[in-house]
């Protein structure tokens, strides 16, 4: 029975090594033209709010850095006040290790899959090119770790494999001490 206790405690690791690799909190907004782009927490995520104060064209950005290898996912709905629609707030995914803006508007929601590595800064942005006339903005929600990838996996199944030989060991030993 103790070998129950092994395997639990070894799925229970598993488990939290891999909620381990969600993504934190810890985003930083800047505003690159004194814009007034704002943050606003909504159930399950974030809203950025690109700028509307005159101001001029501002990127407002919201990222953070990544603290592990892997694959993000995303649920998004954009949307804009603008009468000029999207071509003057578009919004979308900032990846900072080629500086890439993929945008996603004007699409008015999806879902999005990405890639980061270790120490990658990544986020969304929204780009105001007036800052007047209405602000665009887009929500983000359900940011979390997509399928693990594979060195995960195989780290999983070196992790079993090692419990399920410390099982057989524990086995066998038990089954020596008891044949003396």
């Amino acid at each position: 029975m103790s070998w129950l206790k092994g395997l639990g405690a070894g799925a229970a690791f598993a488990v939290l090594s891999l909620a381990a690799a969600l993504p934190a909190a810890a985003f930083t907004l800047s505003n690159s033209n004194g814009g007034d782009g704002h943050v606003n927490a909504i159930t399950g995520g974030f809203d950025l709010v690109g700028a509307d104060n005159g101001a001029g064209p501002n990127l407002t950005l919201y990222t953070e850095t990544a603290a592990t290898t892997g694959t993000l996912q995303a649920d998004y709905a954009y949307s804009t006040s603008d009468p000029g629609g999207p071509e003057f707030d578009p919004a979308g995914l900032y990846l900072g290790a080629n500086d890439r803006f993929a945008q996603l508007s004007p699409s008015a929601s999806g879902s999005i899959r990405f890639h980061v590595t270790a120490g990658e800064t990544y986020g969304f942005y929204v780009n105001s090119s007036d800052s007047a006339f209405g602000a665009g903005d887009i929500a983000i929600t359900n940011l979390a770790a997509g399928v693990p990838e594979p060195a995960a996996w195989a780290l999983m199944l070196v992790g079993f494999g090692a419990l399920g030989a410390r099982v057989r060991l524990q086995r066998r030993a038990k089954q020596a001490s008891t044949a003396a």
